[in-house]
């Protein structure tokens, strides 16, 4: 249990900082950020406000200005790139966590069909196979086991989400948001129906992506618009 609490914050951490050096080698570089271009478009309209009948003043200020516009567009266009960058891994997480969910359902069956009893616990290689698949899915997303008297063991994701049940496992989907197409939102299917689970899901790389989005991209988005 703590090798997974410790596994699922570190590749938490690990995925956030992928995704916001990319952001921050954007924005922050002193050459090649906003506030370089900025300085120099303001700079090009000062000259021109203290000649304005300078023709070569004018000049400059128009081609600061169709250089700020082009790096506007320049840092709309990345700033699209990362956000599919960060859908896509939500895409491929999501997709490994549901085979993991499947494979620790199968196992729970296997080990129901062993017959366990207390003088006939689970069999141990079963067991193995449950944690190494139980290891992997706390490096994606945090997952809470519960140990059922019948061998076999529920899962849940995030802040209580449930995965697996005994047999049956859930699955995770990524989809538009619905406010915003640029956030993608995750949600649920399982036997209640379909249901967005985003702001629950915590810890492990699904974590790291949605914080990134939800901490980094979006506001980064909102203050270049």
């Amino acid at each position: 249990e703590q090798l997974r609490a410790a596994s699922t914050g570190f590749h938490r951490t690990e995925a956030f900082v992928q995704f916001a050096e990319a952001l921050d080698n954007l924005l922050a570089d002193e050459q090649t950020g906003l506030n370089f271009t900025l300085q120099s478009f303001v700079n090009a309209v000062q000259d021109v406000a203290d000649d304005p009948s300078s023709a070569s003043a004018r000049q400059v200020l128009l081609s600061e200005a169709r250089s700020l516009a082009s790096r506007f567009d320049s840092f709309d266009q990345r700033l699209n790139e990362i956000g599919a960058e960060s859908a896509a891994r939500l895409t491929t997480t999501t997709t490994e966590i549901n085979a993991l969910g499947a494979g620790i359902a199968e196992i729970n069956r296997q080990i129901i069909d062993a017959g366990v009893s207390p003088n006939r616990p689970p069999p141990s290689d079963l067991l193995d196979q449950r944690d190494r698949l139980l290891e992997r899915l706390s490096e994606l997303v945090k997952a809470d086991v519960a140990q059922l008297a019948d061998g076999t063991a529920s899962v849940f994701i995030g802040t209580g989400q449930t995965l697996v049940l005994g047999t049956t496992a859930a699955t995770l989907s990524v989809g538009p948001g619905t406010f915003d197409p640029t956030q993608p939102q995750v949600y649920l299917q399982g036997p209640s129906g379909n249901t967005n689970v985003t702001s629950f899901l915590t810890g492990g790389e699904l974590g790291g992506a949605l914080d990134f989005n939800r901490e980094m991209l979006a506001p980064a988005r909102a203050e270049l618009g």
